[in-house]
């Protein structure tokens, strides 16, 4: 039996949102450039809440499988 859990909204590192989106680099941030200048910038390598918040509302919630 498999169960989707809705991720954490927590402080992320961008190579964190990359691997929790199953995404390139290339990718995640060709997919988040239209909106960088809302998101405004990080805060050292991690993205605050607010921006995980922001990040998760524009590319949909991530889940985690859990199970077989």
């Amino acid at each position: 039996m498999q169960f989707l859990i809705k991720v954490e909204v927590r402080p992320y590192r961008h190579a964190e949102l990359i691997k929790l989106f199953n995404s390139s680099k290339t990718r995640f941030n060709n997919d988040i450039r239209p909106f960088r200048k809302k998101l405004g910038p990080r805060h050292g390598h991690s993205w605050s809440i607010r921006q995980v918040e922001m990040i998760f509302e524009i590319l949909d919630h991530p889940y985690i499988i859990i199970g077989e």
